[in-house]
């Protein structure tokens, strides 16, 4: 456990390894646990650390410390009921998900949260982090590509109780791509299915050389419970990307998803897609509130489908979207646009997420 003393009336302990870090954690002995190794030297998590109680992480903003899952856990906290955990300037690398059917099946849940009812996570300039792509991870999944890779809430899964974290990122960074072809991701960040999440100017940023794969919300799921995302957004480059599902960014299938001057910015070079929009709701409530898309493209292919199914409850306030095509047409930008007008009817919106240039300052 390192050691310890006491601040502000509460037991503090300051661990150096991961054995020290999961010990701290999981024991009653300390509340405040002070991380002073820098971002250089990880602490190393070899089992999922289950919080029961009052713990309070706190790292240093200017020389972040890292919890390291390996890729050999399923994630690194699961906030039992009547669990609080305060994390505060840590960078943590999610786990490794289960290997299933003799690793023919690889599943993530939670990649490094998971929040059971009556739990309690905030986070305070938290970083969560995907391994970055290595040149020999790239190789080997070349070699299996049909490995069925499945995802629900990639780095956060809400089962119940409360989530919030401040000023959070998440980064993912793959130059070398993902040759997997037979991914599908529920909540490819974020997925809420009881209780409540709240992500209050944070941002999703990432590279993928290439990738495809079916999503539905590859940042944020909500079939239940809530989701309030107020400031930031998400921003990323690729290559080349299939793209297939419902919610490319967020889908809603139930509960509430409240985007508050959210910015969903991408740039990519060739681009295949088929599904239901940007932003999609199957059920339950989606409102848009200073909302800005921004996506530029060169080349590309792309079915147009509404953006929901025909159970749409979608509010759309002061909302600009920006999306270029360099291929299509003048006519077919023009038709494209007409379209999109006349698919907005009152709150029952639906935008067409085709790629045409279009400013709509009031939809």
């Amino acid at each position: 456990m390192g050691t310890t003393s006491t601040l502000l009336g509460l037991k503090t302990c300051f661990p150096k390894t991961g054995a020290e870090l999961e010990q701290a954690v999981v024991g009653a002995e300390c509340t405040v646990i002070v991380l002073t190794n820098g971002y250089t030297v990880d602490y190393k998590i070899r089992e999922v650390m289950n919080v029961t109680a009052h713990k309070v992480l706190v790292g240093n903003p200017i020389d972040i410390p890292k919890l390291n899952a390996t890729n050999k856990i399923e994630r690194l906290f699961n906030v039992m009921p009547g669990g609080r955990l305060d994390v505060r300037a840590v960078c943590l690398y999610k786990g490794g998900g289960r290997s299933l059917n003799g690793g023919q099946t690889k599943m993530t849940v939670g990649g490094a949260i998971k929040v059971y009812p009556g739990g309690s996570f905030r986070g305070t300039g938290v970083i969560f982090r995907e391994a970055r792509g290595t040149l020999e991870a790239f190789l080997n999944e070349l070699r299996s590509p049909a490995v069925a890779k499945r995802t629900f809430g990639g780095m956060v899964f809400v089962a119940g109780g409360h989530f919030v974290c401040f000023g959070c990122h998440i980064v993912r960074f793959n130059p070398y791509g993902s040759p997997d072809v037979n991914q599908v991701q529920v909540g490819g960040n974020f997925l809420v299915v009881l209780g409540a999440c709240s992500c209050i100017g944070c941002y999703n940023v990432g590279f993928n050389l290439f990738s495809a794969g079916i999503n539905v919300g590859s940042n944020a799921a909500v079939l239940g419970g809530t989701l309030s995302w107020i400031g930031g957004g998400g921003s990323g480059a690729t290559t080349a990307v299939g793209q297939f599902g419902a919610g490319q960014t967020n889908f809603v299938g139930g509960g509430v998803l409240v985007l508050v001057g959210f910015a969903d910015i991408s740039i990519l070079l060739a681009i295949c897609r088929a599904g239901f929009g940007q932003h999609a709701v199957g059920g339950g409530v989606l409102m848009l509130i200073g909302h800005l898309e921004v996506r530029l493209c060169i080349f590309g292919l792309v079915a147009l489908f509404p953006t929901s199914l025909p159970r749409l409850n979608m509010l759309c306030l002061p909302c600009t979207l920006y999306s270029l095509m360099h291929l299509h047409t003048p006519f077919l930008r023009t038709a494209l646009g007409l379209w999109a007008a006349s698919r907005t009817r009152g709150r029952h919106t639906v935008l067409a997420e085709g790629f045409f240039r279009c400013t709509e300052e009031r939809l």
